[in-house]
């Protein structure tokens, strides 16, 4: 209950009149120029500014109106990203966990600037769990660098340690995925710069890939 008054509390304070997403019904109001908006693209009707601006009010797109639509267009559709439907047969149990977890981490940031510490607390203690099972390093970093901070101010010396053990070895992998990531860009750079792909891996990238599998 103390978690849904803090909510509640944040909500009151500082929530809109309306949230703009595109769900079924905001498609079916068929007299809207976002809608129209929404349609024009999916059905490839314009590539440019300039042909979306003609189609919905025979204008440029230096407009006052087309760009303020645009600007409003483009809120909705970042809006709706947060409210994707992951439980489609396609979507793998690892992609689904990790969508949500970003999700929640974004919710535990937002909880935390508005001083909703033990809500922020409790959903980063769900989020390192999943993050755990899946071995997702960054949210493990995230969450155990909240919780450690939390475990020190309420002087629990075990939980500390614990957060601070999860902190310190996923610090570790998380710098070694960069390092990774690094090598293969570069791997990728050289041989996107040949004129001619040799038959044969150059010295400077075998030394790149027997660095990766160390």
């Amino acid at each position: 209950m103390k978690n849904l008054i803090e909510i509640a509390r944040i909500v009151t304070k500082k929530k809109v009149r309306k949230i703009e997403i595109f769900d079924d019904n905001a498609l079916k109001q068929k007299n809207s120029k976002f809608n129209e908006f929404y349609e024009g693209l999916q059905q490839q009707k314009f590539k440019n500014d300039r042909d979306a601006a003609t189609l919905l009010y025979g204008t440029s797109p230096t407009d006052d109106k087309y760009r303020q639509l645009k600007s409003r267009f483009r809120r909705r559709l970042l809006n709706t990203l947060f409210f994707l439907d992951v439980n489609q047969p396609s979507t793998s149990n690892y992609e689904r966990a990790y969508f949500s977890s970003n999700k929640d981490w974004t919710l535990i940031k937002i909880l935390l600037a508005n001083d909703a510490v033990l809500t922020a607390t409790s959903m980063a203690k769900q989020v390192l769990t999943t993050a755990l099972k899946y071995r997702f390093a960054d949210l493990i970093v995230n969450c155990s660098r909240i919780l450690r901070q939390q475990a020190a101010e309420r002087e629990e010396e075990k939980d500390f340690e614990q957060y601070d053990q999860h902190l310190r070895h996923f610090q570790k992998v998380l710098e070694s995925e960069f390092e990774a990531e690094a090598l293969f860009q570069r791997i990728h750079l050289h041989y996107r710069s040949q004129p001619v792909l040799s038959t044969e891996a150059p010295a400077e990238v075998v030394a790149h890939c027997e660095e990766l599998v160390r």
